[in-house]
């Protein structure tokens, strides 16, 4: 799979981001202080968002309208991953009057091992990931450029047509 970064075209390591493939194990700690694993994963579909800096405009984009559009949908649960640290996260919650799911991946290690990790900018590329009720990736959209916003309407529409 490729993105794009200031206009370079980069390969993402496509032989791990694959469909089919188990979701890494992982065992972090939220922004509300609750532990959160790829246990959690399980039991419901999971919409897994990750990008490169919630502190930029289209990254805060991308969490809301997502926030927005599952906050209610019990069929399915949101997950944001990124660098940022936890303080990050919860000042950017406090700041749009949202609460979610976001892990602070800091290391990148869960990117790396996903396969979304871009080293020359150290941090993730802009995927969705939905990972089905087994924990298994069951469809990704990586965006064409990183500055892209991801298609929601393509997301939302494939849980839609599967839920």
């Amino acid at each position: 799979m490729k993105t794009k970064v200031f206009g370079i075209p980069l390969n993402l390591k496509e032989s791990e981001l694959v469909l089919g493939k188990k979701f890494p194990y992982f065992d972090v700690e939220t922004v509300y202080g609750d532990t959160f694993s790829h246990v959690n994963l399980l039991g419901k579909k999971t919409v897994i968002s990750t990008f490169p800096d919630i502190n930029t405009k289209v990254c805060s984009i991308q969490t809301r309208k997502f926030i927005e559009s599952f906050q209610n949908d019990d069929r399915v649960q949101l997950v944001s991953i990124s660098t940022n640290s936890n303080n990050d996260f919860l000042h950017w919650c406090a700041q749009e009057g949202l609460k979610a799911t976001m892990i602070s991946d800091k290391s990148g290690d869960i990117a790396k091992r996903l396969g979304v990790w871009i080293p020359i900018i150290n941090k993730y590329a802009r995927t969705v990931m939905i990972v089905d009720e087994l924990g298994y990736i069951e469809k990704i959209y990586v965006t064409k450029n990183i500055t892209d916003e991801p298609d929601y309407k393509a997301v939302i529409g494939y849980l839609n047509k599967i839920n």
